[in-house]
């Protein structure tokens, strides 16, 4: 989702049915999940092929990103905004839908932010902070979203208040 200057879902990696192996399927209720890691469960979609069931899920994944997540919807009044970021519902922000979300977490144990802090990333990239800021904390492989803004990328951590503004290192 995250494709240089992308600014609508036209700019989008495609969707492609990723499937998985009937091995992996979790029932909840009758219904197929999968565990995507630290307990999060997707719903599965089901066809049949040849007699066998096929489980799968709908994903968009660029070459140079990784998977990538679309933003959320603009929520209604009312509505409880999609992201927790770990803060009142009243303090998160809202992303609108041209903001490109590359959604992944930090390899090993985060500290926080020192002003010129290196974050390598599940999926293999290196972000490196330009910012300055700083902010201590203690996690272990908190999930990251990474949101294009008027020509840099800005870093949220699950659980953090604040974001940072950070370029790809690789």
């Amino acid at each position: 989702m995250l494709l240089g200057a992308a600014t609508t879902a036209m700019a989008l990696p495609p969707r492609e049915e990723e499937q998985v192996n009937a091995s992996e399927v979790i029932f909840i209720a009758g219904k197929p999940h999968v565990d995507l890691g630290e307990g999060v469960l997707e719903p599965l979609r089901t066809r049949r092929a040849d007699g066998q069931t096929i489980y799968y899920r709908w994903v968009r994944y660029d070459q140079e990103f990784g998977y990538v997540a679309e933003p959320p919807p603009k929520p209604k009044a009312g509505d409880e905004l999609p992201y927790t970021w770990g803060v009142a519902a009243d303090a998160r922000p809202y992303y609108s839908p041209f903001n490109a979300v590359i959604e992944t977490r930090i390899a090993g144990d985060f500290d926080g932010w020192e002003g010129n802090s290196a974050f390598t990333m599940e999926n293999g990239q290196v972000w490196q902070q330009t910012d300055g800021r700083t902010a201590r904390t203690r996690m272990q492989h908190p999930r990251v979203y990474l949101f294009r803004q008027n020509g840099y990328y800005e870093m949220r951590v699950e659980g953090m208040r604040d974001s940072i503004r950070v370029r790809r290192e690789r």
